[in-house]
Parts: structure tokens; sequence; C-alpha cells
């Protein structure tokens, strides 16, 4: 056996890398899975469709931003279906979340969509070009990678 050399200081990184390096001898694999998505039913998501969302909606949780001009809710509804599955990518981060659709409204070019993601309960608002619409059936998905 190699005789390894190492300073006092350096005793724990040495004792890690053998730790490693005997699983991996002995077929270990060192992965990280992901959290199954487990979808929810559609039929119990507060959203709006229609309209253009209001203060009211946003108290009672059914919006996530009310689009205004000079004042007064101008929002126009984008012709999707509202709520349905998704995925929304953090164009900053790359990281994908499970999320359902809860709104969709534009003024001219300017369009927005709200959602929620299921697993934290947040409400969030993202544009577009970050979503990956999946329909109204329960999606195949079971993990994002």
């Amino acid at each position: 056996m190699p005789k390894i050399l190492y300073k006092k200081k350096n005793r724990l990184t040495c004792c890690f890398s053998r730790t490693v390096f005997l699983f991996l001898a002995l077929g270990f694999s060192l992965t990280v899975t992901a959290a199954k998505i487990h979808w929810p039913d559609l039929k119990k998501i507060n959203h709006v469709k229609g309209r253009a969302a209001n203060k009211h909606d946003l108290n009672h949780q059914r919006a996530a931003f009310v689009l205004k001009l000079k004042g007064v809710p101008a929002g126009v509804p984008i012709n999707i279906k509202i709520p349905q599955y998704a995925i929304h990518t953090d164009q900053a981060t790359g990281v994908k979340t499970a999320v359902v659709i809860i709104q969709a409204e534009h003024i001219d070019k300017f369009k927005a969509y709200g959602y929620i993601n299921f697993k934290t309960g947040a409400i969030k608002v993202t544009y577009p070009e970050e979503i990956k619409l999946l329909g109204t059936a329960k999606p195949s998905i079971r993990n994002l990678q």
C-alpha cells in the first residue's frame, strides 16, 4: 500500500479523499436524486381567467399581479387555458420548477404570467419566455433534471 504523506492540517482532506475512493472502489455511486413531482388537481387551484385581475383577486390568491393604466386595471387576458401545468425555468439561474399558471395577461406587447409554485405555495410573476406550458392533463413528468 502506498504511503500517503500529508501535513497535520490536511488530515481531514486526506481522510475524506480516502472515504470517497473507498465508496467508488466498492461500486457505490454518489448521485443526487431529484424530488418527485406530485402535480395538484387543477380544480383546487385559485385562478383568474377571461378578465383582468384586480386587487380582490390578489387578496384571495387568485392572481399574482394587476396590470394598470392610469390607476385602472387594464390587463387583457391572453388566450391560453387557465389554470394549466407548466415548467418555469429561471433565465438567470437555469433552475426549473414545476408550477401551475393561474393568470395570463398583456397590455400591448407586454405579456406576463402569474403562477403558483405548488410545492412552496409562492405566487410569482414571470414572462412567457420562462414558461413551458404543459396543458391541463396531469403531466407524466415526475422529476426535473
